[in-house]
């Protein structure tokens, strides 16, 4: 994710109404997860991220990647923080609940997914420079680390990379490890071949982390330094740059993603009404930052109408649901999704009603 190019939902869910042929879309965005988790094994937070990095070039450019960062001194192991007596029942999308301490130097790109039940936070690292006389013409794939973190009574699965909250009896089993500041823990494979530590951060509650691919660092024992400095009273509120005043009530923000890379970021908040709606929420909003004001040629269609002056297209979803593509809104790609006519109808004004009611702040230190 080198800013998202359609975040995790675009490329897991059925395809949005970014599309000229919206099969295409839905096949190509989950071709790219496939690949991914085959070539890279990424966790479900680092697929957001990856697709992030595939969109920096739509938004206008590129962002040049640090050096890997070198191996840890065993020496600088930080203290053990408390752990947490509690942890809660679930958790608000718009507070990030844990956070990073102490993580290898040099990451480029971070991304950020809350929701009731979980919440991940990825970090990623350049790719390790192709060896002398290769001839491999793809960008290398980049390291990483993530943090994955499960409310109280839900399993932690990290081969879900669409909800790795589980029930408890769901929960794959691993192989026992030394504890994490005194709590029980345990080593697994992730995505069937790539060693992540787990750990039970509180009674009922679980957390992950998962180190690949960072160049003279052992996975495992970098995993371990990490978890053993993560904070569990971050409470960091989710900052965003927009705010939907004509959402209807009856619902709010469930799931929210926000990665960054300089100055390249996307955001998805994805609004429900704490019913289950697999992978068709009623509500969704996308936006990144761009100055395009033409698609891509393959997942993003071409503007076909104007909306208060701004190139837009519309689309009518198979579900019944609505899809407003706005360009260049002060230097945002806006992205309005509905997958219901009844949510549509709830909306005053339909999706261009939603779209006028946003309070839209393009600059990062001017969200909140």
């Amino acid at each position: 994710m080198d800013v998202t190019t359609l975040l995790r939902d675009l490329a897991d869910s059925p395809a949005p109404p970014t599309t000229v042929d919206i099969a295409r879309a839905a096949t190509t965005g989950r071709r790219r997860i496939q690949l991914r988790r085959v070539a890279a094994a990424s966790s479900a937070a680092l697929v957001t991220v990856a697709v992030l990095v595939g969109v920096s070039t739509y938004v206008g450019g590129t962002t040049a990647l640090p050096a890997p960062p070198e191996p840890a001194a065993s020496s600088s192991t930080p203290a053990p923080r408390p752990m947490p007596t509690a942890a809660p029942a679930a958790f608000d999308p718009l507070v990030q609940y844990a956070a990073f301490g102490w993580v290898p130097p040099g990451a480029q790109i971070t991304d950020t997914s809350t929701s009731h039940h979980w919440m991940s936070v990825a970090l990623r690292y350049a790719g390790a420079p192709a060896s002398e006389g290769s001839t491999a013409t793809s960008q290398p794939d980049p390291g990483s680390v993530t943090l994955v973190v499960t409310a109280a009574g839900y399993g932690l699965d990290l081969e879900n990379t669409i909800d790795p909250a589980v029930l408890p009896d769901a929960m794959r089993g691993g192989a026992a490890a030394e504890p994490v500041n005194g709590r029980r823990a345990e080593t697994l494979m992730a995505y069937g071949y790539r060693p992540a530590l787990r750990w039970e951060y509180a009674p009922g509650a679980w957390a992950a982390v998962l180190v690949t691919d960072l160049p003279g660092q052992d996975p495992l024992e970098t995993a371990r330094r990490v978890a053993a400095d993560v904070r569990f009273d971050a409470a960091v509120p989710v900052t965003l740059p927009f705010r939907a005043a004509a959402a209807p009530a009856p619902l709010y923000p469930s799931v929210v993603h926000v990665s960054r890379a300089g100055g390249h970021w996307g955001v998805q908040v994805v609004y429900g009404d704490g019913q289950v709606h697999a992978q068709d929420p009623p509500l969704t909003i996308l936006a990144i930052a761009s100055t395009r004001e033409t698609g891509d040629g393959a997942v993003i269609g071409d503007p076909t109408t104007i909306v208060d002056g701004h190139p837009a297209r519309t689309t009518t979803l198979l579900d019944g649901g609505s899809g407003l593509q706005l360009f260049n809104v002060n230097g945002v790609y806006l992205e309005l999704t509905t997958h219901s006519a009844a949510t549509t109808a709830q909306l005053q004004g339909g999706l261009v009603g939603l779209f006028r009611s946003l309070d839209l702040n393009p600059d990062p230190a001017t969200w909140r």
